[in-house]
C-alpha cells in the first residue's frame, strides 16, 4: 500500500511539473483564437478559400504544435531557477529574442531575459537551436549598445517587476497603432515575451507579446 501511495504522489508530481507548459499552450490557444476571429473580413474569405471552412482549426493548430517547442524550453527555464509552478506561487518571466533576421548566414539564435520571483530577478540565456537547452545565468539588465532596444528592455522589466499589467498592454495598442500608421513598413527587430503567473488568480497565466517599437511613442512625449 504505500508503495503504491509513493508511486502515486512521484506520478502525480511528474502531472503537475508539466502544468506550466500546458497552461502556456492554453493560454496561447485562446489568444490566437481571438486573433483569427478579429481579423479583417477579406483576409477571413481568403483563408476560407485557401484552407476552407475549418481554417482556424488549421491555423491555431499548426500554431500550437510550433510554440509547443517553445513552452518545453520555458520549463527548462524555470526548472533551471527551481521555479516550476509546483513549488512557487507566482512569478513573472520576460523572454526577448531577435526577429526580422535577413542575413541567414548569421542568425542570433539566442534567447535571453529573466525571472522575478518575491521581488529577486534572476537572468538567463540559451541557444535556440538545440533541445534540451544549455542555459546560462546572465546579467539581463546589462546594456547592448542599441539605444532603442536598450529602452525597451528597461521600460518592460520596470514594468514587470511592479506588476503594471494595464500599462503593458496599452503599450502594445500604442505599438500596433505605430505599425499601423507613420512606421509603417518597419520590420521590429526584437519581441519580447512577458508571462505572468499566479497560482491564485482564476486566470492564472497572461501573457503579452510586443518590440522595441514602441519606444518611439515614448520618445515623441518626452
Amino acid at each position: 500500500m504505500k508503495k503504491l501511495t509513493l508511486l502515486f504522489i512521484l506520478f502525480w508530481s511528474g502531472v503537475q511539473a508539466q502544468d506550466f507548459s500546458k497552461l502556456y499552450l492554453n493560454k496561447l490557444e485562446s489568444m490566437l483564437g481571438n486573433h483569427i476571429d478579429s481579423m479583417d473580413p477579406e483576409v477571413t474569405n481568403q483563408f476560407i478559400k485557401t484552407m476552407g471552412e475549418h481554417y482556424k482549426d488549421s491555423l491555431t493548430s499548426k500554431a500550437i504544435q510550433k510554440e509547443a517547442i517553445h513552452a518545453d524550453k520555458l520549463d527548462q527555464v524555470l526548472r533551471f531557477f527551481d521555479h516550476d509552478i509546483t513549488s512557487i506561487d507566482s512569478f513573472v518571466l520576460i523572454e526577448e529574442k531577435t526577429i526580422n533576421q535577413d542575413d541567414i548566414f548569421s542568425i542570433d539564435a539566442t534567447r535571453k531575459g529573466l525571472i522575478i520571483h518575491n521581488k529577486e530577478v534572476s537572468g538567463f540565456n540559451y541557444s535556440d537551436l538545440f533541445n534540451p537547452i544549455s542555459i546560462q545565468k546572465t546579467n539581463y539588465l546589462e546594456k547592448s549598445g542599441d539605444r532603442i532596444q536598450d529602452k525597451a528592455r528597461e521600460v518592460i522589466i520596470a514594468l514587470a517587476y511592479e506588476n503594471k499589467e494595464p500599462v503593458l498592454l496599452e503599450l502594445i495598442k500604442v505599438e500596433n497603432q505605430l505599425l499601423n500608421g507613420h512606421l509603417k513598413g518597419t520590420k521590429p527587430k526584437k519581441e519580447f515575451e512577458v508571462i505572468f503567473f499566479n497560482k491564485s488568480d482564476q486566470e492564472q497565466i497572461r501573457m503579452y507579446r510586443l518590440h522595441e517599437t514602441f519606444v518611439h511613442a515614448l520618445n515623441q512625449n518626452e
